[in-house]
């Protein structure tokens, strides 16, 4: 197979597929085209739509079948500056063919990003695109690491990230999914099959695994399909918080044990064997990391100066937090954790405000009037307070109720995903 080169520096067109019919959420979904199930008052395409305006894209094709007239009533020729035109299916012509019938309408050298019409992924397009143009290859996919599904086949690329195979729908423990989205260019059209009607990863992608022109790229964006009413239901929080501009500027400061991780009363967290995460905590901060510029942790930590465990299997624990809250497509900026015992003078422990101070140095453009704590206890809020942030006090810890009470949080939940859900 011939490659064409690209010679534009940037993307400005895709394809949405856009004409699924939803068979698998037709419980919760009736009469609605896959695209424009609702995700609170707004339709799942408006969310694509508005990550490609975030990538700089100008040009999008809209590939249509089943129930179109709702998806062109609702969006017309343009969307927030983008124009907006239609690929129309009148019989199912599947992926490939529905990609097939859009490339007639882009110019063969133009550069295109394709996107399914029920999954989102905000991969970086143009870090993507620019990998794209050093591999030669003639489509590249983004691919998402997962973890314990059955619901896609893994995709299996060599050290070059040249993909080699696609394995079958299996329980898998771990790997790199195909996240439904693809860079090449109008070219394409040149190498697909003849028949009208096939699937762009069955009839396409698969015999083309030995022929190393298939690229891999590694998001670690977050990924969601929202094809089954679990994960529907997952979107309906998880993507109004991705376009939420209320708190941009803002930094969040989380406490440690008892937010994100479950406590262990009258001792440490001493392993990774001992760590267990507070029931949503994860998912909380999948949603805070979008909602806010920075999420900082604080954390209390005298376990090491008491000689309970070594500063070592600390950076374990975090290092592991920080992998974790990595894979969800969030983020954590740094985590300032205090070992000085309590007892220590001048010590940098909460609810001192030595460790907020300290990420103020390494953070500049920290406001503490635009930040909040989350804590459970008084030494949190406390800590919050010293610094002239808002407060939010995580129910839990019994304890300190008496002292909390009298430093009147801002704020009460029952857990880090209930505060984290009353924001969107």
């Amino acid at each position: 197979m011939k490659y064409i080169s690209l010679v534009k520096d940037s993307i400005q067109s895709a394809i949405i597929l856009a004409g699924g019919f939803g068979t698998r959420l037709k419980s919760v979904l009736s009469d609605v085209p896959k695209p424009m199930a609702p995700i609170g008052s707004r339709p799942f395409l408006e969310f694509q739509l508005d990550y490609l305006q975030d990538q700089g894209i100008q040009n999008v094709i809209l590939c249509t079948g089943y129930q179109s007239d709702q998806i062109c009533r609702h969006f017309g020729n343009s969307y927030k500056g983008i124009a907006v035109r239609y690929s129309h299916e009148d019989t199912p012509l599947g992926t490939g063919g529905a990609i097939k019938q859009a490339l007639k309408l882009c110019n063969e050298n133009e550069p295109v990003v394709i996107l399914n019409g029920d999954s989102y992924c905000g991969a970086n397009l143009s870090d993507m695109y620019q990998n794209h143009l050093e591999s030669q290859c003639v489509v590249s996919l983004a691919l998402v690491y997962k973890s314990n599904f059955d619901r896609y086949g893994t995709v299996v690329f060599d050290k070059s990230l040249r993909i080699r195979k696609f394995l079958e729908k299996q329980l898998t423990k771990s790997g790199w999914i195909s996240a439904g989205v693809y860079i090449t260019n109008g070219s394409l059209i040149n190498h697909l099959p003849d028949h009208q009607s096939f699937s762009i990863e069955t009839d396409f992608f698969e015999p083309l695994a030995d022929e190393n022109i298939l690229n891999g790229f590694l998001s670690e964006s977050y990924f969601i399909d929202i094809g089954i009413p679990e994960d529907y239901q997952t979107a309906q929080q998880v993507l109004p918080s991705i376009y939420n501009d209320k708190y941009r500027g803002w930094t969040l400061f989380l406490d440690r044990d008892g937010v994100i991780n479950e406590r262990t009363p009258g001792d440490y967290v001493k392993s990774l064997g001992e760590w267990a995460y507070c029931k949503g905590s994860l998912d909380a901060i999948f949603i805070l990391g979008h909602l806010f510029d920075r999420i900082i942790v604080i954390t209390n930590q005298q376990g090491v100066g008491l000689g309970k465990m070594t500063t070592f299997a600390l950076d374990l624990l975090h290092q592991s937090l920080l992998d974790d809250v990595r894979k969800m497509g969030s983020h954590i900026s740094k985590i300032y954790a205090c070992t000085d015992l309590k007892d220590k003078s001048d010590n940098c422990r909460k609810p001192s405000p030595k460790m907020g101070l300290m990420s103020k140095r390494e953070f500049p453009e920290i406001d503490f009037s635009k930040s909040i704590m989350v804590g459970d206890s008084a030494t949190d809020i406390l800590f919050g307070k010293e610094l002239g942030m808002r407060t939010v006090v995580i129910m839990g810890k019994e304890e300190d109720y008496e002292d909390i009470a009298k430093l009147h949080p801002n704020e009460e939940a029952g857990s880090l995903l209930d505060w984290a859900r009353s924001l969107t």
